[in-house]
């Protein structure tokens, strides 16, 4: 992907607040939770979006880069890709849109790559921060994830979302296969500890 490509991917598509904050928990408890990323953080900036829990909302409060990153979206999307100049003295690639005013003057950009590296930045942070509070709310109760399928049967385990999930968590939830009629041994058996937890509950009197 050139780098002007991955500008535009970035201003384009960024995220969707729907993807974050899912109507089906939210919309019952808040007032004015819109099916809109722009009008979310506009609700929120003007205090018209009613209980979020205060960690998400001041999340969105902070995240003041959002307006440039949509002005250029709508700019892209609307407009044109804007423009790039070198600079013969810096080696710097700046980059212009007339669509956009600031002030009354064309927007401009000294460093391109510098900007972009920042909004990938921050909304990489933003994303973290959300998801951060999202995962903090799971009730730590063990739930079915399929490892796998091997030999058309499915391999699954019981894991609780913990922090530091890694490939060793949880529990075996089909160690029996290999001791049924036509079993088979899972493929990982011999390295997951997984695999070996269950095994332990099995022959623990």
């Amino acid at each position: 992907m050139t780098n002007l490509n991955r500008f535009k991917c970035l201003a384009q598509t960024g995220f969707r607040v729907q993807d974050l904050l899912s109507p089906a928990i939210y919309k019952s408890n808040c007032q004015g939770l819109p099916d809109s990323t722009r009008k979310t953080f506009q609700n929120i900036k003007e205090g018209k979006l009613v209980g979020l829990p205060e960690t998400i909302e001041e999340t969105f409060k902070r995240a003041d880069w959002y307006w440039e990153l949509l002005y250029l979206r709508d700019a892209l999307t609307h407009s044109n890709v804007g423009m790039c100049r070198a600079s013969s003295d810096s080696g710097l690639i700046s980059y212009s849109h007339s669509g956009i005013l600031q002030q009354g003057e064309e927007f401009q950009v000294a460093d391109i790559f510098e900007r972009m590296d920042f909004f990938d930045e921050k909304v990489n942070n933003f994303l973290e921060e959300i998801f951060h509070y999202l995962y903090s709310q799971l009730k730590q109760n063990p739930v079915m994830q399929v490892c796998g399928i091997f030999g058309g049967r499915i391999y699954h385990r019981q894991v609780a979302p913990e922090p530091n999930l890694d490939f060793h968590s949880g529990v075996c939830g089909t160690v029996e296969y290999e001791n049924s009629v036509g079993g088979r041994r899972c493929p990982f058996a011999d390295e997951c500890g997984a695999f070996t937890r269950a095994q332990s509950d099995t022959v623990t009197p």
